[in-house]
């Protein structure tokens, strides 16, 4: 192991100032998927990048084909399991969009997530 490596045993969690991404209000139902083997991970849950990928396919082919994602910001609060069916639920706040992943039947939040958007010239 290099000497220089930021190497801190005592800490047990990396310290950041991120909030978790606020309730929807208002939000619209736009997707259903259903969890797939191939959408799992080892712990038998669904994979980050899939939660992702679920809200990226939510969109429309125009929005998606206008503008270019800026950032995301993504915060985790239950885990969807191998069958589960998930809602994507979109609600546009100026120039973002406002995101969450829902369990059905019973609509338990799975994550939220906050998209900005640049404009494709």
């Amino acid at each position: 192991m290099k000497a220089d490596f930021p190497w801190h045993p005592d800490r047990s969690e990396v310290e950041t100032s991120l909030k978790k991404v606020g309730e929807l209000t208002h939000g619209e139902a736009r997707a259903r998927f259903r969890v797939s083997y191939s959408d799992i991970d080892v712990n038998r849950h669904a994979t980050a990048t899939k939660y992702l990928q679920w809200i990226l396919d939510s969109f429309s082919f125009e929005k998606l084909n206008g503008n270019e994602l800026a950032s995301a910001e993504i915060s985790f609060l239950s885990e969807a399991t191998l069958g589960d069916e998930v809602s994507v639920v979109v609600e546009p706040v100026a120039e973002m969009d406002l995101c969450a992943i829902r369990r059905e039947p019973d609509h338990q939040e799975l994550c939220r997530a906050v998209l900005a958007w640049r404009t494709v010239r």
